[in-house]
């Protein structure tokens, strides 16, 4: 069976909390109950944006006005497609880690995967030293959670079950954990038409852990 998880709460799951039409003070209220039912409940809240910058600075400001950083119970996230996308928003949310504004672990959702994230060798088709190199100043840097997933849906993009099987070899190692969500068409079976029934996946794709 699947591994027990935390009492997540995914904030805005239809949403981001951090777009340009959220109020700042509507970001920094939501923040400030996360923090308080995380503390005093346990729970976790899952933020997930694809505007990392609006995160760092809301998240600068709240820490402003608490004098300390966003909590464990906080975990900050971002969305990222492919490599080119994962690129031009991680160094941004890593600055949450670099600066001492989060506590919480980094993460993020490569959902929906529509080309690859980790590159190989043009030569080879191998993963090069450089790209182990790369993968690993991410960990340094904090990144502790990637989840994995094809597009559903009936207009559903293409999906390689490879572009997930060669993030959760290179980056376990690293103490990045994984989440194996779904394939989508590339994993459809009888019991699922999105491609997320864990008893069909793939043995090496049967991966669904937490950050610790």
């Amino acid at each position: 069976g699947e591994p027990q998880r935390p009492r997540l709460v995914f904030w805005c799951s239809m949403t981001d909390l951090f777009g340009e039409f959220v109020p700042s003070e509507v970001i920094q209220a939501c923040l400030d109950v996360a923090v308080r039912a995380g503390e005093a409940h346990g729970t976790v809240a899952q933020l997930l944006t694809k505007r990392p910058d609006r995160f760092v600075s809301e998240a600068r400001a709240w820490c402003e006005r608490h004098g300390r950083p966003l909590p464990p119970c906080i975990w900050p996230g971002f969305s990222a497609g492919n490599r080119e996308l994962f690129d031009a928003r991680w160094p941004i949310l890593a600055e949450l880690r670099a600066k001492r504004m989060a506590d919480g672990p980094l993460w993020c959702s490569y959902e929906p995967a529509i080309g690859p994230l980790v590159r190989l060798h043009l030569a080879s088709a191998n993963v090069s030293s450089y790209e182990r190199a790369y993968w690993q100043c991410v960990a340094e840097d904090g990144l502790r959670w990637l989840v994995i997933g094809g597009e559903s849906g009936s207009q559903a993009r293409y999906f390689d079950l490879a572009w997930a099987r060669r993030p959760i070899q290179l980056l376990r190692p690293l103490g990045i954990a994984c989440f194996y969500k779904q394939g989508a068409r590339s994993n459809r079976c009888e019991h699922s038409w999105k491609g997320d029934c864990w008893e069909c996946f793939p043995p090496e794709l049967c991966v669904r852990e937490f950050p610790a």
